[in-house]
């Protein structure tokens, strides 16, 4: 060839930048020491060329051996799990603090618009009232609004807790208990659904569900553990919200509903991010084949 370092195509179609005279100099140089220079270990054949390439491979090439890529890759994949992880714990807090937060605006913009609404200073309309009630109960579906009742005897029949600093912290709490139970169930969901199939079987499984997580395939969700509403009493209330908790009867119904609600909502984002961890650590587990 006219050029030494002219770059070759591989069989996988890509450019090949190794630069392979230099490799050739440097192991005729190997070699030459292992011949020439004192104090070598006196070789032949096989052990010869073999400790060539080794001190060849070894001695800053940029190659390293199946054993090591395979020990650099498990670590990559150690690393990316724990990454992912990480990324879904910290979108669950903040889906978390979101939806509390969410709720308490819905609601209190929903009660100031049913003061207005039964209003007919602000609002004189009949047709209008009737518009802004709808529109309360649309963004609240929680409180019954038509007709709704005064302010001021609401309040003194049932007060509502929305804005309470406390009653936000009891939401926080549920919604913890909420999500300890759905890692609970993610975990049972992966030991009955996963664990006692052919690898083959549940390999291909958990690239499906952890596709339908990422899409939101009811088909797919619909297949993970589901929240007990039907279930959820003043008894699991009280094991679920802290001591210094209001008491299930003393709750207005739209406390109730934002209750359960926080409940749910930690249960079911635990089952799909418990699931979601455990199909992506099976999936990691299988090592690529090294050439």
């Amino acid at each position: 060839m006219s050029d030494s370092t002219e770059r070759h195509t591989g069989s996988r179609g890509f450019e090949d930048q190794t630069n392979w005279p230099e490799f050739g100099r440097r192991l005729q140089q190997i070699q030459a020491k292992l011949v020439h220079g004192d104090g070598e270990p006196l070789l032949s054949g096989d052990d010869f060329y073999g400790e060539a390439l080794r001190r060849l491979l070894t001695s800053g090439s940029g190659w390293m051996s199946r054993a090591e890529h395979e020990w650099h890759l498990r670590g990559l994949h150690v690393f990316n799990g724990s990454a992912a992880q990480t990324a879904r714990r910290q979108a669950r807090e903040a889906r978390g603090r979101y939806a509390i937060s969410a709720r308490a605006i819905r609601a209190e913009l929903a009660a100031w618009l049913r003061e207005a609404g039964a209003n007919e200073r602000i609002v004189p309309s009949r047709y209008r009232r009737d518009g802004v009630l709808l529109a309360a109960d649309w963004i609240d579906p929680a409180t019954a609004a038509s007709p709704y009742p005064q302010p001021e005897q609401d309040q003194e029949a049932m007060p509502s807790r929305t804005g309470d600093f406390r009653w936000s912290r009891v939401l926080e709490a549920l919604r913890a208990a909420g999500e300890q139970d759905g890692e609970q169930a993610a975990a049972w969901w992966a030991q009955y659904t996963i664990g006692g199939s052919s690898r083959d079987d549940v390999t291909a499984l958990a690239r499906a569900v952890l596709a339908g997580i990422d899409a939101c395939d009811p088909a797919v969700l619909d297949g993970l553990p589901a929240f007990d509403l039907a279930g959820y009493d003043a008894e699991r209330y009280r094991v679920h919200a802290p001591h210094d908790a209001p008491k299930w009867d003393d709750l207005s119904d739209a406390d109730q509903a934002a209750a359960i609600d926080a409940t749910r909502d930690g249960f079911t984002t635990a089952v799909e991010d418990g699931v979601a961890a455990r199909c992506a650590a099976l999936l990691d587990s299988d090592t690529p084949p090294t050439e």
